[in-house]
């Protein structure tokens, strides 16, 4: 089926003629020391890798031209007290003509000088020239790795006590919260909130007890594995635009109760590539067009045939009361009362693959339930090109829309990473235009 002629094709138009988007920027950067504040000759390159699956926080890779000069006796000699600061300007569509439509955006960072493939300073020859000489010598590709401040000093923070008759997200969100609030980045909150998704167990426990100790930003992930779990699939921490979320990882089934969505629409390879227009806003959801080559893997059924699509396990709870009835001096013990299991969906021609779990006896069914989850679904990955990544939120529920032959398929998923790749536009040192493409990768399942 051509596109014109499929039901997308309507939503496709609906994003392609919509007014111009705030999708063209000019990056800039200050360098920051205790006495000085130095404005970076040309931002090349920014990297940010936002992996809500198993990281906490942004990885971000900052490619520099700087003179040789700056180098040398500025940056250098003061690499272990850098900060940096973003600062992103808005352009129009075509030109280099600044928009007043929106605001300057800055955000000042921790930044880690990169030394690999920089000339050596001490002991040279560098030593002896001034600053201006330098410069005129040479332009150098400097690479900084760049990190979120809140993040930074709230990844050092330990926490511990014992939490009587109350719910694993009343101990998350005040913990989070509490010694969140306690952080100040010159002057300012470290975060403004914390956001936790529905859980699963509403259990209120007798004691929820975290060691002394514990790293503030491991507290959900000690919770759910240890404290009785609070998601039946999978649980992921990020810190993003300064705010705690706190989601299940595996969970597609929350998309028509999510208040915030994203609609990711595939369009045939090569079809838009490099249009500007490439998403729309309708409320609370955000329709994004795939303008370049996806991909999709599918390994459910031999993770399933590998590790199983069920498990058994002996509920440790059970223990602790009558686990048996006597009955002609002899003991009957009930398999219904003492076990846990539970098997996942699979197709009408497998065989069911039920295996006992590795921790035999638990109190804790959540943690194989996420394993389960975790092997039920697939990857689609996806490139968003001339987008607005900010947009975009840890474990963001996902629909994505593709054609498969005449008919349209659909996909829910969770979105579980987002790298987004700022380069400068053109050639040469004379552009003021940086382009943006983004990768996404969504855990989904079919919808049957």
């Amino acid at each position: 089926m051509e596109l014109e002629s499929s039901p997308i094709y309507n939503e496709v138009l609906k994003i392609t003629e919509e007014s111009s988007k705030p999708v063209s920027f000019y990056w800039t950067a200050e360098i920051h020391t205790d006495d000085l504040n130095i404005d970076i000759f040309k931002v090349t390159t920014i990297n940010t890798f936002r992996d809500y699956e198993k990281n906490f926080g942004d990885e971000i890779s900052l490619e520099t031209a700087i003179p040789l000069g700056v180098y040398a006796k500025i940056i250098y000699p003061n690499r272990n007290k850098l900060e940096i600061t973003l600062i992103k300007t808005a352009l129009f569509e075509a030109g280099d003509r600044v928009s007043e439509d929106e605001p300057v955006e800055s955000e000042r960072y921790k930044a880690v000088l990169v030394l690999d493939g920089l000339p050596p300073v001490e002991g040279t020859e560098m030593g002896q020239m001034d600053q201006f000489s330098l410069d005129l010598k040479d332009i150098l590709k400097i690479n900084f790795q760049l990190f979120n401040r809140s993040l930074e000093k709230l990844r050092l923070v330990t926490v511990g006590g014992i939490f009587r008759r109350t719910k694993a997200e009343d101990v998350i969100r005040g913990n989070l919260a509490r010694e969140s609030a306690r952080i100040k980045i010159i002057g300012e909150k470290a975060i403004e909130g914390v956001d936790i998704v529905d859980t699963t167990n509403k259990e209120n426990r007798e004691h929820i007890v975290i060691p002394q100790g514990t790293k503030l930003i491991r507290v959900p992930t000690f919770i759910q594995e240890r404290c009785g779990g609070m998601y039946n699939a999978g649980i992921g921490t990020y810190l993003q635009d300064r705010v705690w979320y706190i989601y299940p990882l595996y969970d597609t089934t929350r998309l028509l109760k999510a208040e915030r969505t994203l609609t990711l629409i595939k369009v045939p390879k090569n079809r838009y590539t490099g249009i500007e227009r490439t998403y729309r806003v309708e409320g609370t959801s955000l329709f994004v067009l795939g303008t370049e080559q996806s991909n999709f893997t599918d390994d459910a059924s031999v993770k399933f045939m590998n590790k199983g699509n069920g498990v058994r396990l002996a509920d440790a709870r059970q223990f602790m009361g009558s686990v048996a009835k006597t009955s002609n001096n002899k003991a009957v013990i009930s398999r219904g009362k003492l076990n846990s299991e539970f098997i996942s969906k699979k197709k009408e021609d497998e065989v069911n693959n039920v295996q006992m779990s590795d921790d035999q006896i638990s109190a804790n069914p959540f943690i194989e339930y996420s394993k389960l989850m975790s092997r039920n679904g697939g990857i689609f990955e996806f490139v968003w090109e001339n987008g607005k990544p900010t947009l975009l939120f840890p474990g963001m529920m996902t629909k994505v829309l593709y054609m498969d032959g005449d008919d349209i398929s659909e996909l829910n998923g969770v979105l579980l990473s987002v790298q987004t790749l700022t380069q400068i536009s053109g050639s040469g040192m004379a552009s003021s235009r940086h382009k943006t493409t983004t990768h996404l990768s969504v855990f989904v399942n079919k919808v049957n």
